[in-house]
């Protein structure tokens, strides 16, 4: 059975307690003004802290845990974090300097997917059907046609398929360096199947 070894009450009612628990493990309550137990750790078995942010290292947290310096997550054959919110596109890891800047941030989309940002511009995305999408939330660039740098993207398709556009301005430039020789090799079923090289100033087609 559990035994109360110190109990602290004001006019108001009760606000701490330190008893052991009915395995006969140390535990310790805070109460708030309400006689609610916000904060409650055990010895052994679960705890809780309910009663605001909590700070480390730090004592004005701004946030449900507050960390100033590194930390640690560590397991044994394997180790996990996860993160759970109640709704779609809540769940983000921000990084930000010391002035509260955001620099960069990883994203969920939806229900599946992740978009990576460079400071508050998206940068790309991995998509719910698993395709990459760079500098566009497009996955069918092959077919824009407005003429501006809207159209402009890289599709990395999951099925193997490459799209890119680009307004204005070449879309590929594939660059041989120190030697004449093949600069673009197409194959069919392992075999190679067609190339396109150079040769001295001129473009070869084999």
């Amino acid at each position: 059975n559990s035994q109360t070894m110190a109990r602290f009450n004001t006019s108001g009612g009760v606000r701490a307690v330190i008893n052991t628990d009915s395995d006969d493990d140390g535990a310790f309550s805070l109460y708030d003004k309400n006689d609610a137990v916000k904060v409650f750790l055990r010895a052994a078995g679960s705890s809780f802290l309910a009663g605001g942010n909590l700070g480390i290292n730090m004592s004005s947290p701004q946030y449900t845990l507050d960390v100033v310096g590194s930390h640690r997550v560590a397991g044994g054959t394997s180790v996990s974090t996860t993160l759970q919110g109640a709704t779609e596109n809540s769940k983000n890891i921000i990084f930000q300097n010391t002035a509260g800047t955001q620099q960069a941030k990883i994203a969920n989309l939806g229900t599946n997917g992740l978009a990576f940002f460079s400071g508050t511009g998206e940068a790309f995305r991995i998509d719910a059907s698993e395709n990459v999408l760079v500098g566009t939330t497009d996955s069918s660039v092959y077919n824009n046609s407005s003429n501006t740098s809207a159209d402009n993207g890289i599709n990395l398709m999951s099925d193997g398929r490459i799209y890119a556009a680009k307004s204005g301005a070449s879309v590929a430039i594939l660059n041989r360096t120190n030697n004449d020789g093949t600069i673009l090799q197409f194959n069919r079923s392992g075999a190679l199947a067609g190339a396109i090289g150079s040769f001295a100033s001129d473009l070869t087609l084999g």
